[in-house]
C-alpha cells in the first residue's frame, strides 16, 4: 500500500530495519528470509530510482537462493531473475536483462508445468516484450506482447487489469517505433482508460508511463501542444510519487520537455532542464563528472537533432508558401491573358471579300493606285474617274 501511494522512502526505511534484525537474530546471511527481504528490498530500490543499490540486493538474494535451493528450478529463483532482468533494463543493459528475463520465463514454464495463463508467466513474457521493443526486435516483441493478451483474456477480470494495461502500453510503444502512430494511438488510450479506472487519481508509476509513452507518440505525429500537456502531466504525476528523489521516469520526462523547448525556440528553458537532466543521471547512476559525459553528449545531441528539424520544418513551409503564391500569381495571368480582346486593324472599307471584316492578309496599296496624290499631273483626271465610277 506504501509502495503504490507513493511513500516508498518509508517502506525501504521499514524493509532495511527488518533486515538488520534478521542479520543480527540469525547471525549469518545464508538464509531464505533474509534472501526474500533482499529482493523486496531490491524492488523497493529500483521503484526508487536506486538502481544501482537494487543490483545488489537482488544480487545478493540471487546468489543465497542458489546456493541453499540448489541449480534445480523453483519459483524464488525465476522471480529472482525477473526482478534481476528489469533492474538491468533500468540500467540500460539490455542485452543482459533479455538473458536474465528468458531464464526466467523458461524456469517458471518448468515449475508451472506448461502453463502458459498464470500471471507470473505473463508479468515476464511483458517485460521480455518491453526489452524486446528497445532492442528492436519488434517481432519477436509483438509476439511476447500478444500472448500476454491471450493470456488476460482467459484469465478471471483480465480484460481490465494492470498485467493488461501494461502489456498495451509496450504495445502501443511497439506500433509507434514501427510507424503505425494512428494504432499507437489507440493502444496507449486503452491502456490508460484502464489504468485510471483502477487508480482514480491516485498518483500511480503506470498512470505516469503510459502518459510519457502518449507524449512521445504525439510528438513524433507533430501535435506538439498535446505532446507538452500530456508530459507536464506526467511530470506531475512522478514528482508526486517520488518527490525529489532522482528517478529515470523523472529523467525521461524533463529530457522531451527539453527537446520540445528546442522546437519552440526556449533556449532558457532547454538549459535548464539539460542541468537537471545530468544532475539526476548523477544521482541515478552514481557517477562522476567524467562518467556524466554521455548524458552531456546525449542532451547536445538532442538539441542538434531538434533545432535541424525545426529549421527543416520552418524553411519546408516557407517554400509551401512560395510555391503556393507563384502557382496562384500563374494561375491569374493565365485568366487575365485569356479574358483580353483580339484587335483587328482590318477596315471593312477595304475588305474585297465582303461587308465584314476580312481574315486574308493584304498588300496595303499605294497613293496612286487609289488615285488620291501624286505628282502625276493627270492624276486628278483619273482620281475624278474613280471617284465618278
Amino acid at each position: 500500500f506504501e509502495q503504490e501511494a507513493g511513500k516508498l522512502v518509508m517502506a525501504r526505511q521499514a524493509l532495511e530495519e527488518k533486515l538488520a534484525r534478521l542479520l543480527i537474530d540469525r547471525g549469518s546471511g545464508f538464509d531464505l528470509e533474509v534472501a526474500a527481504v533482499l529482493h523486496d528490498l531490491g524492488v523497493l530500490c529500483r521503484e526508487g530510482g536506486d538502481v544501482i543499490t537494487a543490483r545488489q540486493h537482488v544480487e545478493e538474494s540471487l546468489r543465497i537462493r542458489r546456493k541453499l535451493l540448489g541449480a534445480s528450478p523453483c519459483p524464488e529463483v525465476a522471480a529472482g531473475l525477473h526482478e534481476l532482468g528489469q533492474v538491468f533494463r533500468e540500467m540500460r543493459h539490455l542485452r543482459m536483462a533479455q538473458r536474465c528475463l528468458q531464464q526466467s520465463l523458461e524456469m517458471k514454464q518448468c515449475v508451472s508445468g506448461g502453463e502458459t495463463t498464470s500471471g507470473d508467466i505473463a508479468a515476464t513474457l511483458r517485460e521480455l516484450g518491453a526489452v524486446c521493443v528497445e532492442r528492436r526486435r519488434l517481432h519477436a516483441a509483438k509476439e511476447h506482447l500478444e500472448r500476454v493478451l491471450r493470456a488476460e483474456d482467459l484469465r478471471e477480470g483480465g480484460s481490465d487489469s494492470p498485467d493488461r494495461a501494461r502489456a498495451l502500453r509496450e504495445l502501443g510503444v511497439l506500433e509507434m517505433k514501427s510507424g503505425n502512430f494512428h494504432s499507437s494511438w489507440v493502444h496507449l488510450q486503452q491502456a490508460l482508460c484502464i489504468e485510471r479506472s483502477i487508480h482514480g487519481t491516485t498518483p500511480h508509476p503506470d498512470v505516469a508511463r503510459t502518459l510519457y509513452s502518449l507524449g512521445l507518440v504525439v510528438l513524433r505525429s507533430g501535435d506538439h501542444s498535446a505532446a507538452h500537456q500530456h508530459l507536464e502531466e506526467s511530470l506531475r504525476i512522478s514528482r508526486a510519487i517520488h518527490g525529489d528523489t532522482p528517478h529515470r521516469d523523472v529523467q525521461k520526462v524533463m529530457r522531451l520537455l527539453a527537446a520540445l523547448n528546442v522546437r519552440e525556440g526556449d533556449f532558457t528553458s532547454w538549459r535548464s532542464y539539460s542541468r537537471k537532466c545530468v544532475d539526476m543521471h548523477k544521482a541515478i547512476y552514481h557517477t562522476n563528472r567524467l562518467s556524466t559525459l554521455p548524458a552531456k553528449l546525449d542532451m547536445i545531441g538532442l538539441f542538434v537533432v531538434e533545432r535541424a528539424l525545426s529549421v527543416k520544418s520552418h524553411c519546408a513551409s516557407i517554400d509551401h508558401l512560395v510555391s503556393s503564391a507563384s502557382s496562384s500569381l500563374r494561375s491569374r495571368f493565365r485568366v487575365g491573358s485569356a479574358s483580353l480582346p483580339v484587335k483587328r486593324e482590318v477596315s471593312s472599307e477595304l475588305n474585297p471579300c465582303g461587308s465584314g471584316p476580312c481574315d486574308m492578309p493584304h498588300r496595303p496599296m499605294s497613293p496612286e493606285a487609289l488615285g488620291v496624290g501624286g505628282s502625276n499631273p493627270g492624276s486628278s483626271k483619273r482620281r475624278g474617274g474613280v471617284l465618278s465610277r
